[in-house]
């Protein structure tokens, strides 16, 4: 099991929407390397590889709950929690 710490920090300024999601959460920050998508247990649901300050990610196969997205930049990495409905 991995151990995730939510640090919501506003030292990277990134927006994600909408929160909560039913098909899709907009991901808007400059420069996005990539995102991680958590299950709130723990388990990886997808790593996404980028090179670009905004991104769209999919969460319409997904089951509603609660997922944490951590999201890596060209200056460090924030975790948002999103929740699908």
């Amino acid at each position: 099991m991995v151990s995730l710490l939510i640090d919501e920090s506003p030292a990277i300024e990134m927006s994600a929407f909408p929160n909560p999601a039913s098909d899709f959460v907009n991901i808007s920050c400059g420069k996005i390397r990539s995102v991680q998508v958590f299950s709130i247990d723990g388990k990886m649901i997808r790593n996404i590889s980028v090179q670009s300050d905004e991104i769209q990610v999919d969460m319409s196969n997904l089951p509603d709950g609660t997922y944490l997205f951590i999201i890596g930049t060209e200056t460090g990495t924030t975790t948002r929690k999103i929740i699908k409905k």
